[in-house]
């Protein structure tokens, strides 16, 4: 019985001694160490700034750059509340920037460390529950109406012109992925305008691993796009639901008549889209560049023009800056009676539609207003010249056609509908100038 006593007593001045032992400034400083071992497991480069505590409670304050966290309660059983503020949500994570508030309470759940509270950000709320296991992380969050372009700015996702709200669910179970879902509704303010709604699906196996699908609606079509997140780079395919061309005039600037779907592909690694319709295909960097080869029916249906030649007709178009550049070929063609062959004929005795013509030559460029162009025909007797003819959209034009038929020339004025001869020369090699393209 003694002997149980004196261990007792010893037990007692034991425990003392230790907690005496963190109340000094050397039991102080060592107890902050492990405190901060223990933080940077899960955020590494956190400074315990500040530690206070007594026999049964405390208060301590973590910061990382310019973000702050203060926590204060009682040890035993745990039960403290936190309260916190990133001014800079990059010096905490690469994946983040901008600004974050929190609020809440921790406490301890069987063996897990529990904090149930709120985040601030982007003009709304979020509640959270998050539980710290041995070796898992287990969350739940959801928060309404968020702004759409702060969010995106905090992700680091750069898509100017877009205004709008989101809601956010987070889950993940201690033996499951991150699931994020984000439900979104807004407007497109860019050089093409439109409302939307998405819904936007995100897994994360881990920070340099994140898969997402999204399909957006919009006005104009549906977008559906798949993707991943990798260290380097994003990477994602995309295929559209079936959609007028006309609603992209503001890009494309000239006034096609296409029906089309469409389906591409993006890699920021050389911030290049790629993407393919009904009878074309391109890509887009600084340029829009886009080629294509298609027979004479679907050709004059997209530049929604009469049917003025056959054959196939392939060519390149590139945009930037406000201005198009083109340039086409048609191989092993005819004219096909229309008015401008009629009139033709009626003025220089030449019938065209009954000409081979070996190849068509035509370029230019074009704005949202119209274009100049030029055009060579050729084949062993004929020769047909537009120099700088013009095209205003969507049915004015005006040009000068030089028409060449065995030994004579003909410059033939056409204004609209108005076709004049308006000079007739006899063919010299000094003529063919004005008929080379």
């Amino acid at each position: 019985m003694k002997k149980l006593f004196i261990f007792l007593l010893t037990l007692v001045v034991i425990v003392v001694a230790f907690v005496a032992f963190l109340l000094t400034p050397v039991g102080s400083n060592l107890l902050k160490e492990v405190l901060q071992s223990q933080i940077n497991k899960y955020v590494p480069g956190v400074e315990v700034s500040y530690l206070d505590y007594g026999i049964n409670n405390f208060k301590v304050i973590l910061k990382k750059g310019n973000n702050e966290l203060n926590v204060y309660g009682k040890m035993y059983p745990l039960k403290a509340v936190f309260d916190g503020k990133a001014d800079d949500l990059s010096e905490i994570s690469e994946y983040y920037r901008g600004k974050m508030k929190v609020s809440g309470k921790i406490y301890k759940e069987n063996e897990e460390f529990v904090l149930n509270g709120k985040a601030f950000f982007a003009k709304s709320d979020m509640d959270f529950k998050l539980k710290l296991g041995k070796n898992y992380v287990d969350l739940h969050a959801r928060g309404n109406n968020f702004d759409l372009k702060e969010l995106m700015y905090m992700i680091k996702v750069d898509i100017p012109y877009v205004e709008g709200r989101s809601d956010i669910i987070i889950n993940k179970s201690a033996d499951s992925d991150f699931k994020i879902r984000f439900r979104s509704t807004g407007d497109y303010n860019g050089k093409i305008k439109t409302p939307f709604n998405a819904l936007t699906k995100i897994i994360m196996k881990h920070r340099n691993d994140l898969e997402f699908e999204s399909t957006v609606n919009t006005k104009i079509t549906n977008i559906n796009f798949k993707g991943k997140v990798l260290p380097q780079k994003v990477q994602y395919s995309f295929v559209t639901g079936k959609f007028d061309l006309k609603y992209l005039r503001p890009v494309i600037m000239y006034p096609f008549n296409i029906t089309t779907k469409l389906e591409g592909s993006y890699d920021s690694s050389n911030d290049i889209l790629k993407f393919q319709g009904d009878g074309f295909e391109g890509f887009k960097d600084k340029a829009l560049v886009i080629t294509f080869k298609l027979n004479d029916d679907k050709f004059f249906k997209y530049v929604n023009l009469p049917k003025l030649f056959d054959g196939e007709i392939s060519g390149s178009i590139k945009i930037s800056d406000g201005i198009g550049v083109f340039d086409m070929v048609n191989n092993n063609s005819a004219f096909v009676p229309n008015e401008f062959t009629q009139k033709i004929e009626k003025l220089t005795g030449v019938n065209l539609v009954n000409q081979h013509i070996s190849k068509i030559f035509l370029k230019g460029y074009f704005n949202d207003k119209g274009m100049i162009y030029d055009m060579l025909c050729t084949n062993k007797k004929l020769f047909l010249s537009i120099k700088k003819g013009k095209f205003i959209y969507p049915n004015l034009y005006e040009m000068v056609l030089f028409l060449r038929n065995g030994n004579y020339v003909y410059k033939v004025l056409i204004n609209n509908k108005e076709f004049k001869i308006i000079d007739k020369l006899l063919f010299k090699e000094s003529n063919n100038k004005v008929l080379v393209f």
